[in-house]
């Protein structure tokens, strides 16, 4: 990272990692191609930088770039804001280098999908059971599996400490 006076702590990294929901998803292939997904952290491991998730339809752009090249490369936004008097901008973002793949067991499929439901909607497992019943045969799970992680930001009061 060339500022590495914005790097932020593996803890304040991980922080943001687990207050977000979207980010997005970069992939290259025949040329470059990014897309917004919504995401759950998989802390079942206990791994410094927990699996991630997300889902997609059976079939489409996303993958087929995962297939051909599973290396991806995440970016969640978790705050940004012009400072136009300041020629600046506010943030904090993380950037996730990660292998992409398919979740093909039956019992982790549904075991991620649960976790995701769960993480956006909050709603009771019964619940979340019944609508990934309805929509199960059309889902794909895909894992990112974190290579590197890296968290920056920079702080109005950093900038204005003149």
């Amino acid at each position: 990272m060339r500022r590495s006076d914005r790097q932020l702590s593996d803890a304040a990294t991980l922080d943001l990692l687990r207050q977000g929901s979207w980010g997005v998803l970069s992939m290259a292939g025949e040329s470059a191609y990014g897309v917004p997904v919504n995401y759950a952290l998989d802390d079942a491991q206990g791994a410094k930088w927990p699996d991630i998730f997300f889902h997609c339809a059976l079939e489409g752009k996303k993958l087929e770039y995962i297939r051909k090249n599973p290396s991806v490369c995440l970016c969640v936004v978790h705050k940004a804001e012009v400072l136009p008097k300041d020629f600046s901008t506010e943030y904090a973002s993380v950037i996730v280098t990660a292998r992409a793949e398919t979740v093909q067991d039956e019992q982790e499929r549904l075991r991620g999908l649960r976790l995701f439901a769960q993480r956006l909607t909050g709603r009771p497992l019964e619940e979340i059971d019944a609508y990934i019943a309805r929509f199960d045969t059309r889902t794909c799970l895909v894992r990112l599996c974190p290579l590197e992680v890296s968290g920056k930001a920079r702080t109005a009061k950093a900038f204005n400490a003149s």
